[in-house]
């Protein structure tokens, strides 16, 4: 099968004719009400349905052929839908609604759909007088001068994936919905922004299962993170100038805040993003100009939260497609951007290893570090990764399940930890290993998982301490769902890192046997002695 000769609206219209032209019924009612959230949010980037038509777009991007047909027709109505419905919630910013209480009528002269949804959901925290007075108490501590009219756009607008969801399941006989396909929707909405809400909720993400539970639609299944983290995603991607007609910045430049502007002209510096097949089917390549390094600054940064984004997809891709031999998403991005007016260079922090070392090591342990601290790092990680692939098996309700963690100190000087626990995939490998001071077991990743046990390890530079006792390091990890796993070498604190499949180091029978992580330390010659 081609990588992406088909779109997502044809599929559709082939599996579901009648769904297809629901979609176009739904697109029909939404698309004025899209197009006035401009006049509420005139500071901000597109959100009219041209907005939505982009995002689809970039959903066609995104998704090869095998992916799309291996949705059945009601998943990929509701990510189309969600598309369209994604932004509704700021359709209800002043001068839309003037007032906080004209924003809650909307909702409370809906009171048979507000009593169907559950509390603990958050979404009533909404209407609640008392958060939003808070609310407007912070904002007038950043600027006593701000208007109340102003304070509510705010308040809308951050938490306007929220208030999308209300609105899908209040007004869904309106948008031609039933309930539980509003539900569903109402949710995919919902995870397309992950933040820390400022009323009392936890911070939310498409890896919390229990906010985004697969849900089951006319006997089928519903991957509710999956649809929700490709939209995220394809939201994302609409970054290039046509979201910010130049006409129009020229227009309202001088009424635009400073990170507006900044926003503004970071999607004005940017081409569409495109796949080039031939070179490398999993490249997003984006390409553009720019003439301010503060704006390439910006620029930078959504293409390292893009790059995260593509590679957390993964988590969600059913694990049957996974190992079919399907072809699979994009999951690196690369932004070329040309400078202009400026000289671009893309520096990271060069440490000296021994004092970075030494800081770090009297920062966290309150002393020096030796062999035996490192020996008890790396035995803390072995632990909490058997530990958590018992918990997790648990689950499967799978028995059998032994932990084993062996230490071996070699003849030609290389320490040696193997353990048979989770081991890491590429988004762990890169975005926790290779993080100094990330531990994926403080991550909101682990919490969402909600495993009953409490990790004994906790600083994340476990690996880095390892440089006090060795020159080199080399990993072999492999997870149990993963087919092959990787193979990394660091030979410098600060390196870049070699990686490579593990494949190419180890016979592939006894790969798909193994699972776990495996961490050789190439002793320094006073350790040795």
């Amino acid at each position: 099968m081609a990588y992406n000769e088909y779109k997502l609206e044809e599929i559709l219209e082939r599996k579901s004719f009648s769904l297809y032209t629901k979609l176009n019924e739904l697109v029909s009612k939404v698309a004025d009400l899209l197009n006035r959230i401009q006049a509420n949010y005139s500071e901000y980037t597109d959100h009219t349905v041209k907005h939505s038509n982009r995002v689809i777009e970039m959903l066609n991007l995104i998704m090869p052929d095998d992916l799309k047909e291996e949705l059945n027709e009601h998943e990929i109505f509701f990510l189309l839908a969600s598309a369209y419905l994604h932004d509704i919630g700021m359709l209800l910013g002043p001068p839309t609604k003037s007032s906080f209480e004209r924003f809650k009528e909307t909702f409370e002269k809906k009171q048979e759909e507000l009593e169907d949804i559950d509390e603990e959901e958050g979404l009533l925290k909404l209407l609640d007088n008392e958060i939003f007075e808070r609310f407007k108490r912070e904002e007038r501590a950043k600027n006593p001068e701000i208007s109340d009219e102003y304070i509510l756009r705010n308040f809308i607008r951050k938490h306007h994936h929220l208030v999308s969801e209300l609105f899908v399941r209040c007004y869904y006989r309106d948008l031609g919905l039933d309930k539980s396909e509003a539900k569903i929707i109402g949710r995919v909405c919902r995870g397309h922004r992950s933040f820390e809400p400022f009323f009392d909720l936890k911070k939310e993400d498409v890896l919390d299962s229990e906010l985004f539970e697969d849900e089951v639609y006319e006997g089928k299944k519903i991957h509710i993170r999956l649809l929700a983290c490709l939209l995220r995603i394809a939201d994302e991607l609409d970054i290039w100038e046509d979201r910010t007609p130049e006409l129009l910045y020229n227009i309202i430049e001088s009424e635009l805040p400073p990170e507006s502007r900044i926003e503004w002209q970071k999607h004005m510096s940017m081409k569409k993003p495109f796949i080039d097949y031939e070179r490398d089917p999993l490249l997003i390549i984006v390409k553009g100009e720019c003439g301010d390094p503060e704006v390439h600054r910006a620029i930078k940064r959504w293409e390292r939260k893009a790059e995260r984004e593509l590679i957390r997809l993964y988590k969600y891709i059913p694990r049957d497609y996974k190992i079919s031999g399907k072809i699979l998403p994009p999951n690196r991005i690369e932004v070329n951007i040309k400078a202009k007016g400026y000289v671009a260079y893309d520096i990271r922090f060069r440490i000296n290893q021994g004092l970075a070392l030494k800081i770090l090591s009297e920062y966290v342990y309150g002393e020096g570090v030796d062999e035996k601290i490192v020996i008890r790092e790396l035995l803390q990680n072995s632990i909490d990764a058997c530990r958590r692939m018992r918990e997790l098996l648990k689950r499967e309700e799978t028995n059998d399940y032994k932990p084993r963690i062996i230490v071996e100190l070699t003849e030609d000087g290389k320490l040696i930890v193997e353990d048979n626990g989770t081991g890491m995939n590429e988004f762990i490998i890169r975005y926790y290993l290779a993080e100094i001071g990330s531990s994926f077991y403080q991550s909101p990743e682990f919490a969402a998982e909600g495993l009953e046990f409490s990790p004994v390890s906790r600083f994340g530079i476990g690996i880095l301490s390892c440089f006090s006792i060795a020159d080199r390091i080399d990993i072999l990890t492999k997870t149990m769902e993963e087919d092959d796993g990787w193979f990394i070498r660091i030979t410098d604190m600060f390196d870049y890192f070699y990686v490579d499949k593990l494949s190419r180091w180890l016979d592939k029978k006894k790969i798909k046997r193994w699972y776990g992580t495996k961490i050789i330390l190439y002793l320094k010659e006073n350790i040795k002695n």
